[in-house]
């Protein structure tokens, strides 16, 4: 069925306790749309988002929309782009192309192995 990002943060956090710091790792674009996400105040409350630049993204942008009130929930990344997503990767399996160098070994094989994505 369909799952929240909300929800999981919900039960990640009971199962580590509030102690924990949990981290939501995300792309520039995707953080963006996080105010239509089931619950988003809710969300902004349980974890931390790492959001990394995407190209035609500036990061800065997350300063500007998130500001004041969320500035140490929502981090940009500053690193080197890649021109990779996701979403890319799991087309090129389906289309049965390489995704070697793209992700790291270990996580190709478990795709592989595990015959993720072929839908």
């Amino acid at each position: 069925g369909i799952t929240y990002t909300v929800d999981t943060m919900r039960q990640l956090r009971q199962i580590y306790g509030d102690a924990a710091e949990l981290f939501f790792i995300t792309g520039v674009d995707t953080i963006l749309d996080v105010f239509g996400w089931k619950e988003p105040e809710e969300l902004l409350s349980l974890c931390r988002f790492i959001v990394a630049a995407r190209p035609g993204l500036d990061l800065h942008i997350v300063g500007e929309i998130f500001g004041k009130y969320y500035s140490s929930v929502v981090i940009p990344l500053e690193m080197p782009q890649l021109d990779i997503s996701s979403s890319d990767i799991r087309k090129r399996i389906r289309e049965g192309r390489s995704i070697k160098y793209l992700v790291p070994e270990s996580v190709e094989q478990y795709i592989i192995q595990q015959k993720l994505y072929l839908l």
